[in-house]
Order: C-alpha cells, then structure tokens, then sequence
C-alpha cells in the first residue's frame, strides 16, 4: 500500500512551495509543473501539481495562515470535532481534477490544517465511495489528529462497516493516508489523545528552533530524516 512514485521530499517540496513565501521555490527544480490552482470563498487555496517525468497529478493545499481568519475558523471547527466547509471545497476540488484527468494517478497532500482534509478525505472515501471516487494515496505533514472528528460526524459510517470504538484503530488499515509527524510538533499534540488517520512516521526534531507554521514545513523538507 505504501509504495509510491512520488517521494515524501516530493510531496515536503510541493507542501513548502503552495505557500509562496520568502522561500518559494520554482517547482520545475524538483521535477513538477504547476497546472491549475483555485482559491475558494471559505479560504481554502489548492493548487495542481503534474510530475514531468510520470504524468502524475498532486493537489496539494494550503494549511493555516495565521493572518486568514477563514483559515483560523477552520481550526476552531475542528477543534470542536466539527467538518469545516473547507473540507467540502477540498473534496469537492480533488473530485473535479479525478474527473478532468481520468487517466491520471492522482494524490493528495497537505501540511498543517491542509493535512487535516487529507486525511478525511481518505476516511470519506473508505466509508463512502462511489463509482468513480475511492481511496487515493495520501501524505501528510504536521497534520492534526482526525480520529475524533470521523468519528463524531462519520460514527454510523464506521458502525456499518463493523468498526466500534473498542476497534476504531483498526479502521487505519484500511487507509490509504501517511502521516510525517515531528516529535513535539504542537499542531498534532492539540488533538492529543486522539491519533492520525492512516500510518504515522515519527521525524526527530533534532535543531528545530522554528516557532511558525511555515518554518515547521520547510523543516520536514529540509530535515530529510525520514
């Protein structure tokens, strides 16, 4: 289930890069052409990414801006184990790029809030796939934990597929979602003593001395412990 094409530094680069900081990067560096982008009235901005050398698409999103109010409301949302609208825009856009490009692999990615609607994406699409939307490979980084929010809003879902809370980690097997997780990361210590969605990959936090968001992703890129 694990094995990819695209590499977790790719899937870093692509996250470090939406945010088109002081430390933008020209995607074709590292081997990606940027072919759509949206931003949405909820807040939310995705962007398309196809890999030169495969074809491959990647929509990556944006996690939280601090400046965005729309994006701090978002946090709030789940942090009252809510699905934020955002969500739905997100979905809603992954679906659009799947129908466009048929033939395509396509994967999802985000760090941060972004990381978020990565992993319930991936949750959505296990517990109600469609004809033409099902699990797809996700990679996250730095991501709250989303088990709380599945199951106060998708708890049926869950019941009828045989999952209870006394087995509700088990639901991960059947996720399609990785999580690169910092030790002392406070985005998904917030959500303690709930846990990602999917398979978590614990990265050392030996000389981070970042305090924002931006920093924490740059240094999941540049780290490379992993």
């Amino acid at each position: 289930m694990w094995e990819e094409m695209i590499t977790r530094a790719e899937y870093a680069a692509l996250c470090v890069d939406i945010y088109h900081d002081e430390n933008y990067m020209n995607p074709r560096d590292f081997g990606f052409t940027l072919i759509h982008s949206k931003e949405f009235p909820s807040g939310l901005y995705v962007e398309t990414y196809q890999k030169i050398s495969t074809g491959e698409l990647v929509v990556v999103a944006r996690g939280t801006e601090i400046t965005n109010w729309k994006d701090d409301a978002a946090d709030f949302n789940l942090g009252c184990n809510k699905v934020p609208g955002q969500y739905v825009d997100f979905k809603n856009y992954v679906n659009y790029i799947r129908d466009t490009n048929p033939n395509a692999v396509v994967s999802i990615t985000g760090h941060s809030l972004a990381g978020a609607y990565v992993q319930l994406y991936d949750a959505d699409m296990a517990l109600y796939p469609d004809p033409k939307h099902g699990q797809i490979t996700g990679e996250t980084f730095g991501a709250p934990a989303m088990s709380a929010v599945v199951w106060n809003n998708w708890g049926l879902g869950l019941e009828n597929k045989g999952f209870n809370l006394d087995n509700y980690r088990n639901f991960n097997s059947y996720l399609s979602v990785e999580n690169v997780v910092r030790t002392g990361d406070p985005v998904p210590a917030a959500f303690w003593p709930c846990f990602e969605l999917g398979r978590t990959v614990i990265v050392p936090q030996e000389g981070y001395t970042g305090l924002t968001a931006h920093s924490s992703i740059r240094y999941y890129y540049t780290s490379r412990s992993y």
